[in-house]
C-alpha cells in the first residue's frame, strides 16, 4: 500500500495486480456510504427505459460519482483499461475481468444500455442546484485528480476531470450546451450558472500543473478554459458528424487500421464517404493520413493520396512543424518526394519548427543520395530567397558541408556569394562550418607512405582507377574519394575567405574571429594560412583569454600552425615571442609547460613514456626558440615559473610513464630469458648428435660444421658485447 489516493477526505489503496481482493473490499465499502453502490449493483437500481427525464439525471448524476472513486484508486495502468468508459458498472466489470478473471460477456449487455440511453435521451438539466460560492474552499486537489495535468497525461486528467465534473452536475457548463442566461432577463438563473461556472473553473485550475496553469489563469469561463488546455495539449480534435459530437478516434480509426494494413480500395471508400478526412489531424502528433502513410512506407497509397489532395492541404505540418514531404526527407523515400513535388512545388522550401527545409531535413538525416535530388529540383534563386526571408540563413551551406556535399556547396556560393557571410542557426559562418571539419583537409588525414605517394602524384592515382582489380586489391577508392573531397574544400575555402581580404579588425565580426581559433585548435593549417593571406591583420586578434592564434598553437601542440610564424614580418614575430601570450601574465613558454586536455594531439599518443617525451620535445624546442631572453624566469599571475608549470601538470603523466616503462621492463626481461634459454639450449645441442665411442661431434669433420660452431658462438657473444 506504497501508493495512496485520497478521494473526499477518505485515503483508499490504489489498485494494481496483487491487490485486488483488498482494493475491491475497500471501494465497495466506501460506495456503499455513499449510497453509491447501487449504480453498479443493478439488482437494486434497474434503469428502465420509460423512467423520467428526472430519474435518468438522478442516475447520471450518481454514476458518475461512482465512475469518478474508481478512477481515482486505480493506478497507471489499471487507469488505462477504462479511461474511454463513462458508466461506473462497466468501468467495475472491466476491473474484475481482468484482475479477477470475470468473464467478458456479463459487461456487454450494460454497454449497449448505457449506448441506448446516449442515443436516444438529448437531457438539458431541468433544474440546476444553486450551489453557493463557499463550496470553492471544499473542492480539493486530491478529490478531483490523482495527479496535476501536464503536456504527457491530458487523456488520463481529463477523463478523471469529467467524470468529477458530471458527478456535480457541472459538465454542461463546460460542453456549453446549456447556453448562459441573461441577466436581465432572469437575475436567479444567470446567478446559478455564474455560480456553476465558477466552480467548474475552480476544479479545471485547481488540477492543473505548470506551465499549463498560466495559459488560463486569466480565463473566467469554464469552457474557454477547458477548450484551450485541449488545444495546448494537442488532443482537442472534434468535428461534426452526422449532426452529433463525436471524438476523432471513433471516426478516424478505421482508416488508421486501413492504412496500416496497406489496404487501398477499403480506405478509398472510406475517404469518399467523409473527404473531410484528407486534411484532417488524424491522431496524437497532429499528423493527416498523407504523414501516416508516408510514415509506414506505403508508396501507392502516397501517390493516390496525393492526387485526391490540394496542393494546400500538401502544405499541412503536423505538431513537430514537419511536412509530409519534409517525413519523406527523413526517411529517404525519393518516389514519395518526385510525387509531392509534382503537385506543389512550394514544399521544397516550407520551413518546419526547427528552421529546416526538407532539404536540411534530409542531410540532417544522412540521406545523401536524396539531399543530391532536393538540390537539383530547388532552383538557386528559391534557396537565396529564403536565406533572405529568415534573417540572412546559412544553414543550407552549412548542412551541406557538415553532409560531405562540398560540391553542392561550392555550386551554390559560385552563384551567390554573399551567403558565406549568413550565419546559421548555430550562429556561424560556413566557414566555422569547414573548420570543424580537419578530415576535408590534407593536415586532417595521416597516411602510410605508400598511400601518401599515390595520393600525391595524381596522374597515377588516375591510372590505378581505371584498373578495377587494383581498386579492390589496394583498397585505394578511398584515397581518390579524399583527394577529391580535399579538392573542393580546397576551392571553397579560396572562395570563402575573399570575403575577409578588407575589414576593419575592430569592427570584424566575432564569428570571424572564432573561425580562426577554431582551425588553429584542429591544426587546420590549410585555413589559417589562407586567412592570413586573404588578411594579415588577423594575426592581431586575440580570444577571451587574450590568446593570439600562435600562443593557442602552442597551448594545443600544434605545429603546423607554429611554423607560419616564419613567414610573417620581424615586429609580428617579436610581439609574440616576448609579448604577453594570455591575460595571466603567461609567455609562450609557459604555454608550452601547461598541459591542455582538449588538445588533440595529446590524443594521438597512447602511451603515456611517448607522450611525455613529446611533451618534453616541445617544451625543448620553445625554450631554444626563446634561449636569449629571460622567458625562462619569467613569473605569471600565479607567480610560477614555466618549469614550475611543466612539473606540476606533468606529475600524472610522468607516473604513468613510469609504470608503463617498468612494465615493458618486465616484458622484456621475461622474453629476453626465454630466448636466452632458447639461445643457451642450441649452443650446446650439436647438430647430428656425438659419438657414443669418442664422445666428439659426429660431424666434427665437416667444414660447415665448423662454420656453425663459428657463427653460433659468434651470436651469443654478441649482445654482452653491445651492452
Amino acid at each position: 500500500m506504497e501508493v495512496k489516493a485520497t478521494l473526499c477526505g477518505t485515503t483508499l489503496e490504489i489498485l494494481h495486480k496483487d491487490n485486488y481482493l483488498c482494493w475491491s473490499v475497500r471501494v465497495k465499502t466506501y460506495l456503499l456510504s455513499q449510497d453509491l453502490w447501487d449504480v453498479i449493483d443493478l439488482a437494486t437500481a434497474s434503469l428502465k427505459e420509460e423512467d423520467d427525464k428526472a430519474t435518468l439525471k438522478a442516475w447520471s448524476k450518481k454514476n458518475f460519482m461512482a465512475l469518478h472513486v474508481i478512477q481515482n484508486s486505480c493506478g497507471p495502468e489499471s487507469f488505462y483499461e477504462i479511461r474511454k468508459i463513462t458508466l461506473a458498472k462497466i468501468a467495475w466489470c472491466k476491473l474484475e475481468e481482468i484482475y479477477n478473471n470475470m468473464p467478458k460477456n456479463i459487461c456487454k449487455g450494460l454497454f449497449f444500455l448505457f449506448a441506448y440511453l446516449v442515443m436516444s435521451f438529448s437531457h438539458p438539466p431541468s433544474r440546476v442546484s444553486n450551489l453557493p460560492i463557499h463550496i470553492l474552499k471544499q473542492v480539493t486537489l486530491g478529490a478531483v485528480v490523482q495527479e496535476v495535468l501536464n503536456q504527457d497525461n491530458y487523456e488520463h486528467w481529463s477523463a478523471q476531470v469529467k467524470a468529477y465534473l458530471m458527478a456535480h452536475d457541472l459538465w454542461d457548463i463546460v460542453t456549453g450546451t446549456t447556453e448562459p442566461p441573461r441577466q436581465e432577463d432572469n437575475e436567479s438563473a444567470f446567478e446559478t450558472w455564474r455560480e456553476k461556472n465558477c466552480l467548474a473553473v475552480h476544479v479545471i485550475k485547481i488540477s492543473c500543473g505548470r506551465p499549463l496553469s498560466d495559459e488560463i489563469i486569466g480565463e473566467t469561463v469554464a469552457k474557454v478554459a477547458w477548450d484551450k488546455l485541449a488545444k495546448k495539449c494537442n488532443v482537442f480534435i472534434r468535428m461534426k458528424y452526422s449532426g452529433r459530437n463525436i471524438d476523432w478516434f471513433m471516426i478516424y480509426w478505421p482508416l488508421k487500421f486501413l492504412l496500416d494494413r496497406g489496404d487501398w480500395d477499403p480506405l478509398q471508400n472510406h475517404i469518399h464517404t467523409n473527404m473531410a478526412a484528407l486534411n484532417a489531424k488524424v491522431n496524437d502528433k497532429g499528423q493527416t493520413l498523407l504523414h501516416m502513410a508516408v510514415a509506414k512506407g506505403h508508396v501507392q497509397i502516397v501517390e493516390r493520396l496525393v492526387e485526391l489532395m490540394t496542393e494546400k492541404d500538401l502544405e499541412i505540418q503536423d505538431d513537430s512543424g514537419m511536412t509530409a514531404m519534409s517525413l519523406a526527407s527523413a526517411l529517404g523515400d525519393r518516389p514519395m518526394l518526385e510525387c509531392m513535388h509534382r503537385k506543389n512545388k512550394k514544399l521544397l522550401t516550407i520551413r518546419d519548427w526547427k528552421g529546416r527545409i526538407p532539404l536540411l531535413v534530409a542531410l540532417d538525416a544522412g540521406n545523401l543520395k536524396v539531399a543530391s535530388y532536393l538540390y537539383s529540383v530547388t532552383t538557386k534563386d528559391d534557396l537565396q530567397q529564403d536565406a533572405i526571408i529568415h534573417n540572412m540563413d546559412s544553414s543550407v551551406i552549412t548542412g551541406l558541408i557538415m553532409g560531405n556535399k562540398l560540391d553542392l556547396a561550392l555550386d551554390l556560393l559560385r552563384c551567390y556569394r554573399s551567403i558565406t557571410t549568413y550565419l546559421d542557426s548555430n550562429g556561424h559562418i560556413p566557414l566555422y562550418t569547414l573548420a570543424c571539419r580537419p578530415s576535408a583537409f590534407p593536415s586532417g588525414r595521416q597516411l602510410v607512405f605508400w598511400k601518401k605517394w599515390i595520393y600525391c602524384f595524381r596522374g597515377l592515382l588516375h591510372r590505378l582507377m581505371s584498373n578495377q582489380l587494383l581498386i579492390k586489391l589496394l583498397g585505394i577508392r578511398h584515397i581518390y574519394d579524399m583527394k577529391v573531397l580535399h579538392t573542393q574544400s580546397r576551392k571553397l575555402l579560396e572562395l570563402t575567405c575573399k570575403e575577409i581580404t578588407s575589414f576593419d579588425i575592430c569592427r570584424a565580426k566575432e564569428d570571424t574571429f572564432d573561425t580562426i581559433f577554431r582551425a588553429t585548435r584542429e591544426g587546420i593549417v590549410e585555413i589559417v594560412r589562407e586567412m592570413l593571406r586573404a588578411n594579415p591583420r588577423l594575426v592581431e586578434i586575440k580570444d577571451e583569454k587574450s590568446r593570439t592564434i600562435f600562443s593557442l598553437a602552442v597551448l594545443c601542440r600544434q605545429a603546423t600552425i607554429w611554423n607560419l610564424l616564419n613567414g610573417l614580418p620581424w615586429k609580428d614575430q617579436r610581439l609574440i615571442l616576448f609579448g604577453p601570450a594570455d591575460d595571466s601574465g603567461n609567455t609562450i613558454l609557459h604555454m608550452a609547460a601547461t598541459v591542455d586536455h582538449t588538445s588533440t594531439q595529446l590524443l594521438h599518443n597512447t602511451s603515456a613514456a611517448f607522450q611525455m617525451q613529446r611533451e618534453l620535445q616541445w617544451f625543448k624546442e620553445i625554450e631554444e626558440i626563446a634561449r636569449y631572453t629571460s622567458m625562462s624566469e619569467e613569473l605569471n599571475s600565479e607567480n610560477m615559473r614555466p618549469k614550475e608549470i611543466f612539473t606540476r601538470d606533468h606529475k600524472e603523466l610522468l607516473k604513468q610513464g613510469e609504470e608503463w616503462m617498468k612494465g615493458t621492463a618486465t616484458s622484456c626481461t621475461v622474453v629476453g630469458a626465454l630466448i636466452v634459454t632458447i639461445m643457451f639450449a642450441v649452443a650446446f645441442a650439436v647438430p647430428g648428435g656425438n659419438n657414443q665411442d669418442t664422445g666428439l661431434p659426429m660431424f666434427s669433420k665437416d667444414k660447415l660444421f665448423a662454420l656453425f660452431i663459428i657463427s653460433d658462438a659468434y651470436h651469443s657473444f654478441l649482445p654482452q658485447h653491445r651492452c
